[in-house]
């Protein structure tokens, strides 16, 4: 099982979600997680999210401002930005509840940007 202190960084990154949106899981790669297997992997995990999150809110707000749409696709956008936020959400708690028990999991639906992240086939013994 990963240390406690390394459960603690790997819950940090989890829930920054909600608070210093890819500010953490950066810091984290760059300082703890260069020797720490368990921090780096929950980061890079939250990270890969927070960046498609970031991407998706600038692009949503880019393709959306200054246009004369009509209200649907503005409600469209807003309905699918609310959609991914709540997923990101749901995803940083679960994390921060895996992380806290030493448990590496990868989300659901994530794009791996950034190495690091667990391998699917890797359990909570490993590392």
């Amino acid at each position: 099982m990963a240390s406690r202190r390394s459960r603690k960084w790997a819950v940090a990154c989890q829930l920054s979600m909600f608070v210093l949106q890819v500010l953490v899981p950066v810091g984290l790669l760059g300082t703890i997680g260069r020797r720490d297997r368990f921090a780096r992997a929950s980061a890079a995990e939250a990270l890969n999210l927070q960046l498609i999150w970031f991407g998706l809110f600038i692009g949503m707000a880019v393709a959306t401002t200054g246009t004369t749409h009509s209200q649907l696709i503005g409600w469209l956008t807003i309905g699918a930005f609310t959609a991914i936020l709540i997923y990101a959400w749901v995803c940083g708690v679960v994390g921060a509840k895996k992380a806290w028990r030493g448990e590496y999991w990868r989300y659901p639906i994530n794009l791996r940007l950034v190495p690091g992240s667990v391998a699917r086939n890797t359990d909570a013994s490993a590392g």
